[in-house]
């Protein structure tokens, strides 16, 4: 049960933490002229992109967390409350292997938004814009949950934001090999980082950052 509800509920919940800080924080402070006053300091198009980035990332890992406890704790008390018994088989090594996996999706669903909503001229676009990402996420998210993992194949951990799920599924259920972590995690960061590397370069665009 766990196995798969868990990575359904941490991309939502990342999902629903991170967009709308990124959208407040790009296309938000372009509405309120906030943006420019920015870009004129000391600071560089870097440290700003990394600033926004790390605020966006860390609302969406609190999300995520808060419904992991919460999952956790309702699966261990209600039976218990009830006088049932339902059996809990979780590590510490599958929660931490978990958490740390939720690290690197929050970083890449922020780069990811940050970039679209910098394209976006007034926060409303760039709901529209965060709203198909939704719609792209949660649906593979959904099918996630009664995929058979155990037939999957090595293209598959190498698909964006998917493979994150898939392998925290297969932690979950015990059966995730070295080789599949490796794949996902390095593959995960190179999105991230070409995601980062993309809202840097609109960030340098007079035509993005004055669009509208």
């Amino acid at each position: 049960m766990i196995g798969m509800m868990m990575p359904f509920f941490i991309i939502t919940m990342i999902l629903l933490g991170a967009i709308y800080p990124a959208i407040d924080v790009t296309a938000g402070e372009k509405e309120r002229g906030t943006l420019e006053p920015l870009l004129t300091t000391k600071a560089g198009r870097g440290a700003i992109v990394t600033g926004k980035l790390l605020a966006c990332t860390v609302v969406g890992l609190i999300n995520s967390l808060s419904i992991i406890v919460a999952l956790l704790g309702g699966l261990l008390l209600l039976p218990e409350m009830m006088g049932m018994s339902l059996p809990i088989n979780v590590t510490v090594t599958q929660i931490l292997s978990v958490g740390l996996l939720t690290v690197f999706l929050a970083i890449l669903y922020s780069a990811i938004f940050l970039s679209l909503s910098f394209v976006a001229k007034t926060f409303k676009e760039a709901q529209t814009f965060a709203s198909f990402g939704m719609i792209a996420t949660v649906i593979p998210a959904m099918i996630l949950m009664f995929a058979n993992v155990r037939t999957v194949g090595t293209i598959d951990f190498i698909i964006p934001l998917y493979n994150v799920g898939l392998l925290m599924k297969m932690i979950l259920l015990e059966i995730a090999s070295t080789n599949q972590i490796v794949i996902v995690i390095i593959s995960t960061l190179v999105y991230a980082i070409l995601a980062v590397v993309g809202t840097k370069y609109l960030l340098s665009k007079e035509e993005v950052i004055f669009r509208g």
